[in-house]
């Protein structure tokens, strides 16, 4: 009886050590840099081009919300910088305060204090189509 109350606590013990969630270290640098509102320079793609108007904007929130403007079309959605890769960005659209279980992923080509340069995949059809946006502080 002792061995198998022995055996319980211990499988009870690996159980709880091996379903630990893993913590997610973002550099808070990095983070803290993303975290502003950002006005909206410019968009380029193979055949697109717009240039931002005052009212254009990136909001990165400190909730995990991207509140964007550009070209007069307002989104809202949840987004999360990838831990082991830095330059990573999943922007989860919220449909209906609802976030899809679907991220597009951006990447951070550029980041300092003053500008953000991301690029995302607008099809995945052959060729894959690209494009670049560019802000600033």
């Amino acid at each position: 009886m002792r061995n198998l109350i022995v055996t319980i606590i211990l499988i009870t013990t690996m159980t709880l050590l091996t379903c630990k969630k893993k913590e997610v270290n973002i550099p808070s640098s990095k983070l803290a840099q993303l975290q502003h509102r950002w006005m909206f320079i410019s968009r380029h793609g193979e055949v697109l081009r717009y240039i931002g108007t005052p009212d254009d904007y990136y909001d990165f929130s400190t909730d995990n919300i991207l509140y964007r403007r550009v070209g007069q079309i307002n989104d809202t959605s949840y987004y999360q910088l990838y831990s082991s890769n830095d330059s990573l960005l999943f922007v989860y659209p919220l449909i209906n305060g609802i976030r899809s279980g679907t991220p597009i992923n951006y990447n951070l080509i550029g980041l300092s204090d003053t500008s953000l340069v991301v690029n995302w995949r607008v099809s995945t059809s052959n060729p894959t189509l690209y494009v670049v946006d560019s802000l600033s502080r």
